[in-house]
């Protein structure tokens, strides 16, 4: 495995700020990125991440948009086969000739539900949508 295929960026969040690699703190977050040869986790600031992986700063930053569009995939997906969305789909046709406050109340329990599978979601992607 050559050094630029070594390393792979898991994610990006600003639960630690606190690079693993140089010890540089008060970041607004760190990625989580992977040794793949070592299964070893370690958090770094985009700097460290593409000088530790031999990347290029546009390479890591081509990196990071492809980690954001995958996840974004990944969260739509999800989101569109769960119940909460199957569910709220239902009420909405089922609703469709009531009067709107009478639609309103029908569709007032799974769309708060679907509201939450949403937040659930982007939590776990870290995407918005």
């Amino acid at each position: 495995m050559n050094a630029t295929n070594k390393y792979k960026i898991k994610a990006f969040n600003d639960e630690i700020c606190i690079c693993d690699v140089c010890g540089k703190s008060e970041l607004k977050g760190t990625y989580v990125m992977l040794d793949l040869e070592t299964n070893e986790e370690f958090r770094a600031g985009s700097t460290c991440g593409s000088k530790i992986a031999k990347w290029t700063n546009k390479e890591f930053t081509n990196k990071v948009k492809q980690l954001n569009e995958e996840n974004l995939l990944l969260a739509i997906n999800e989101f569109k086969n769960s119940i909460e969305y199957i569910n709220n789909n239902k009420d909405l046709e089922e609703s469709y000739f009531f009067e709107y406050e009478e639609r309103k109340a029908y569709i007032k329990n799974s769309t708060e539900l679907l509201r939450l599978k949403k937040i659930e979601i982007k939590n776990k992607y870290n995407v918005l949508f």
